[in-house]
């Protein structure tokens, strides 16, 4: 999973993201609302393979498909996006002030919880909500990709 990535990690931490990853998902699946932006990039680097590379678009579609979820594509002709050089993933809650905003790095995940950082993620997703396709637009942009994968 992480392998060839990054330098080496301790032998725990790919199990611990994993399984971070996988609670995420499941929260996803039972119903938790969510917007997630997809770097165009992401939809065509072959980690994993061609194989995978060609079931990644499939599994975001039918994603999109889901009534709590938005998938938000961002092309490469976007000429800037906030916050498009890492991985970061908000999480909001009817209390703003303890929203936090976790931030994949090599060394493994940081959690950012204090007034300045969220103000600026915050400024980070709106940017992007106004700079990216729509749901529906990036469903369809989606369709594309898979159907060039294929060939």
């Amino acid at each position: 999973m992480l392998a060839g990535v990054g330098p080496a990690s301790p032998r725990h931490e790919p199990a611990a993201r994993a399984a971070f990853r996988l609670k995420r998902r499941r929260r996803v699946l039972d119903g938790e609302e969510y917007t997630a932006f997809i770097h165009e990039a992401a939809l065509r680097v072959q980690f994993g393979g061609p194989a995978v590379l060609r079931r990644q678009p499939a599994g975001l579609l039918d994603q999109s498909e889901r009534p709590n979820g938005r998938i938000r594509a961002v092309p490469f002709d976007v000429a800037t996006v906030p916050g498009a050089g890492e991985n970061h993933t908000p999480a909001a809650g009817p209390i703003p002030e303890l929203d936090t905003v976790q931030v994949d790095l090599t060394h493994g995940p940081e959690f950012l919880h204090h007034g300045c950082e969220l103000r600026a993620y915050r400024g980070v997703m709106a940017a992007m909500e106004q700079r990216v396709m729509s749901a529906e637009v990036s469903r369809d942009f989606i369709h594309r990709v898979l159907r060039k994968l294929k060939g």
